[in-house]
């Protein structure tokens, strides 16, 4: 763009130079014709007359104040186009800055924008824990590694999700929050809420169960605020695979929560062939106590408790269980 106006203005002065050498060749010509109409042939030799001698000063001193005439409007008429190309020229170079601004701040804008384009961080939050924050972190930054995940316009919400559950353990989502000119990429993380933990006897492995029942981690040590089950039918636990119901979830953790209104200690959980039947050890005790989901927790702890003050006043003590799964009914054995 600067080369072609450039090559505008030298067109432009070109044409008005060779305007200004046409009219100066014209003025000189007139001149030289005038001065050749006003001579008049005399005999070679010969001497010219007063009269001549006289209309020859008379049409000098007239051609002489023709010329000044000429060349005083010829002067004016330099004087003009001078003026008139100054104020072109002002004009174009005027023009000329202002694009260069105009072109300048553009590029500015442009680099601007295209900083904004790429994603440069990722913050992720609804995580519990500095551990858990950590690991998340490293997942997402694994995920933006390559460059074409960077750039913005070339993001997958739904990719970057997919990766993200595979990769982390406890997640069941992830959402993105981006701005249109923020290059910060905010990630919230719906973690699997804790359910219980699970205890694979014959391979002797730990999981945590969310509450869909669902295997989301395994884990080294399980914690020690979880309802625990210890599984005997060899189910084979897997990330995740769904190993109970919901409702059997929600079951054992009422278990846990109603025995502590009743002062009882429930010190271990076993789910055998039929997750439905869940036997329970209390604490101090080696009897078993067979529940079944199917019935409310509140409703079998209470029989419990009759039948443990029952059998206590009688003096008796069960051997093996006490099955409280019948309502308004208790076996022992």
């Amino acid at each position: 763009m600067l080369r072609a106006i450039i090559a505008k203005i030298m067109s432009y002065f070109k044409r008005c130079y060779v305007v200004l050498g046409r009219k100066l060749k014209s003025a000189k010509l007139s001149q030289i014709s005038i001065n050749r109409g006003g001579s008049k042939k005399r005999a070679p030799g010969g001497r010219p007359s007063r009269v001549e001698a006289r209309s020859s000063r008379q049409l000098q001193k007239g051609l002489t104040v023709v010329d000044s005439q000429r060349l005083s409007k010829l002067q004016q008429s330099r004087q003009t186009h001078k003026r008139a190309t100054d104020r072109a020229r002002k004009r174009q170079l005027s023009r000329l800055k202002q694009q260069l601004v105009y072109l300048i701040v553009g590029l500015l804008f442009g680099a601007l924008m295209l900083s904004r384009l790429f994603i440069t961080k990722v913050s992720v939050h609804g995580v519990s824990g500095p551990e858990g924050n950590r690991a998340h972190q490293m997942v997402a930054e694994r995920y933006f590694s390559g460059f074409s995940n960077k750039f913005k316009l070339n993001f997958d919400a739904n990719d970057f999700e997919n990766f993200f559950i595979e990769n982390s353990q406890g997640v069941t989502g992830v959402e993105v929050d981006m701005g249109i000119l923020s290059t910060v990429l905010n990630i919230h993380i719906v973690e699997h809420a804790n359910g219980l933990g699970w205890i694979d006897q014959r391979r002797d492995k730990y999981f945590l169960l969310d509450t869909d029942g669902v295997v989301f981690e395994q884990v080294d040590l399980l914690p020690s605020n979880l309802p625990v089950v210890t599984d005997v039918s060899g189910v084979r636990a897997e990330l995740g695979s769904q190993l109970l119901s919901a409702s059997s979830v929600s079951f054992v953790a009422a278990l846990y929560g109603e025995a502590q209104a009743y002062d009882i200690g429930l010190s271990g959980m076993i789910i055998g062939e039929t997750t439905r039947d869940i036997e329970a050890t209390l604490d101090g005790q080696t009897f078993r106590v067979k529940f079944n989901s199917s019935r409310e927790a509140f409703a079998q702890l209470r029989d419990l408790n009759l039948a443990l003050d029952h059998l206590a006043g009688q003096g008796e003590q069960p051997l093996e269980y006490i099955d409280v799964r019948v309502e308004e009914k208790v076996f022992y054995k």
